[in-house]
């Protein structure tokens, strides 16, 4: 079984996805790393060689193959939820986690970051990301499993601003805790 983390751009899914393939041992996958890796140069490059089109061609061939592994970490990309098939692949590959941020904190945490995300390259980064938060909202909650809701979880522990490592912990603890009640209510 894989754990496939879904979300918006800045959601973290690459950062918690090495966390929790670190802490467990698994291999991890990031679908923009392989789509990188095997077709050259960067998201930007690969956007500008073919659009949005290319891309979602490529990211949907790396989903299917992601998910014909077994055992392992999948990082997928924001937009990876608009496609079915590929979102159809995953969820029966194993356990779909949505990590859910506000919008201020997704805004915070891409300001200066456009570069590397063509999608995001717009004077209104806040407007673009709701925008895409409207388009994608109901996707992520229809494919997932589990929600982590992050904001709630750091402001709940109130380490909004603590060091990295303190705040994914305390993700992986919440992720732990919401599985644990998932595999509790199956057996009532």
């Amino acid at each position: 079984m894989n754990i496939v983390f879904i979300g918006m751009s800045g959601s973290g899914k690459s950062t918690f996805a090495k966390y929790c393939a670190d802490l467990l041992n698994m291999p991890i996958i990031d679908l923009d790393g392989e789509i990188c890796r095997k077709y050259g140069g960067s998201i930007p490059a690969i956007f500008a060689a073919g659009g949005e089109k290319f891309f979602r061609e490529l990211e949907l061939n790396e989903a299917i193959e992601a998910a014909n592994s077994s055992g392992a970490i999948i990082a997928t990309g924001g937009g990876t939820v608009t496609q079915k098939e590929a979102m159809l692949a995953l969820k029966k590959s194993g356990l779909v986690v949505h990590l859910n941020c506000d919008l201020q904190t997704l805004v915070d945490r891409l300001s200066g970051a456009n570069d590397d995300r063509p999608l995001l390259e717009t004077d209104s980064l806040a407007e673009t990301l709701q925008k895409m938060l409207d388009e994608r909202e109901r996707l992520y909650y229809e494919y997932a499993d589990v929600v982590l809701n992050e904001t709630d979880v750091l402001k709940s522990r109130n380490i909004e601003n603590a060091p990295l490592g303190d705040q994914l912990g305390a993700l992986y603890l919440e992720l732990v805790l919401k599985l644990e009640k998932k595999v509790y209510a199956k057996f009532k």
